[in-house]
């Protein structure tokens, strides 16, 4: 009616979660279908998404309908292989983003840039991943 639309952005460690394995677990999906609303979505951060070790094929599919945005960034991992949620860019990740550009939703660059050199590199890197 306002012109509002209230996305969710599920995190794979935050709250402390049962189910790891799934960004979107489907408590978040029966909620989503029970409001039945057009105007409350998902909002697909692909940095949780790499955490949860899931594919981003699997998670689009999963969502359906109620995605709504997807926030491009990506997760660090440290060399004993534990990856922490740094939203950082996603020039030098092995992130596959060709589904993402396909899901027909706004992409919404959400990493921490320390320079416009940053913000250029993740520009060409996202064109070179389509």
């Amino acid at each position: 009616q306002h012109g509002v639309t209230l996305h969710f952005q599920a995190h794979p460690q935050r709250p402390k979660r049962i189910h790891k394995e799934t960004i979107l677990n489907e408590e978040l999906l029966t909620f989503l279908k029970d409001i039945g609303a057009d105007n409350v979505r998902i909002a697909l951060n692909t940095g949780h998404a790499s955490m949860s070790g899931e594919s981003l094929v699997a998670v689009i599919k999963k969502a359906k309908e109620h995605l709504g945005m997807v926030l491009v960034c990506s997760a660090s991992t440290d060399m004993c292989g534990q990856t922490y949620d740094t939203h950082a860019p996603i020039a030098g990740s092995d992130l596959k983003l060709k589904a993402v550009a396909e899901c027909g939703v706004p992409l919404i660059f959400d990493a921490v840039y320390q320079s416009w050199d940053e913000v250029y590199c993740n520009l060409t890197a996202m064109e070179g991943r389509l």
